[in-house]
């Protein structure tokens, strides 16, 4: 077969991809916390194939991952109680069957236990990574700039916001959370502000 043939179809693959790519960018442009990405290429020799009479190898393109955009978005008011958002860099810990995610998606609420959870009912971690529980019986739940959380001018515990180093540390997983894929752990992050 035709090596031009070969050459077309690798950069219509990568073209499909990165169709997928803006297409999930757009479908979330209004999710709390996205992301948005970029398809990352290079281009590979195709050895042993050459064009006919031609002095130089045949390059092929390919998916080299992905890219993501990971700095400061947008801070709207949501009427949430329990709502933040992270002015600066750093992720909130939440705690999922699969282990310890990082999110910036901050739209949280309570289980009828008391905890602080995600939309999906799973714990938001503080600072020490314990969960955060809240009395319902003893009102409205505050929560400082410095994540502090009070009722009743009690401090019951401070949200945990960390940040990486390397942010290609972290692996999306779904539901706007990513995985730490190295042994590095997070630090605080001490600048940022709820």
């Amino acid at each position: 077969m035709d090596n031009a043939l070969y050459v077309g179809l690798s950069r219509q693959m990568t073209l499909r991809r990165e169709l997928d790519i803006a297409a999930n960018n757009i479908a979330n442009v209004d999710t709390a916390g996205f992301k948005v990405e970029s398809l990352l290429t290079r281009e590979e020799d195709g050895r042993p194939a050459v064009t006919a009479g031609a002095p130089g190898w045949v390059k092929f393109v390919l998916d080299d991952g992905v890219a993501r955009n990971f700095t400061q978005g947008a801070i709207r008011e949501t009427g949430g109680t329990l709502d933040l958002a992270i002015d600066g860099q750093g992720f909130f810990q939440v705690e999922t069957p699969q282990g310890t995610r990082y999110t910036r998606d901050g739209r949280f609420t309570t289980s009828p236990e008391g905890v602080l959870t995600n939309q999906a009912g799973e714990a938001v971690l503080d600072a020490g990574g314990g969960q955060i529980t809240v009395d319902p019986s003893k009102g409205p739940v505050n929560i400082s700039a410095e994540g502090i959380v009070s009722q009743e001018g009690q401090q019951i515990g401070k949200v945990g916001v960390v940040r990486f180093e390397d942010l290609s540390q972290l692996e999306k997983t779904g539901d706007n959370q990513y995985r730490n894929v190295a042994n590095t752990q997070p630090v605080p992050a001490t600048d940022a502000a709820l």
